[in-house]
């Protein structure tokens, strides 16, 4: 889900404006991405701007 992992990162940088569709889209994204993809989403989220929007989810796998 490499690509699936891409998009999730174009909807949240796009969704970074306001925080409540950010976390929604976050949401969707941890729910659709395989636990390994979604930690990479994670790491990346920490690397950008609008981490302190995002009120981060853990998985259990």
């Amino acid at each position: 889900m490499a690509n699936y992992l891409e998009y999730s990162k174009t909807i949240l940088t796009k969704m970074s404006f306001c925080p409540q569709l950010l976390n929604k889209e976050y949401k969707k994204a941890v729910a659709k991405l395989s636990a390994l993809d979604a930690k990479r989403l994670n790491h990346w989220i920490q690397t950008q701007k609008f981490a302190s929007k995002i009120r981060f989810i853990s998985r259990v796998v």
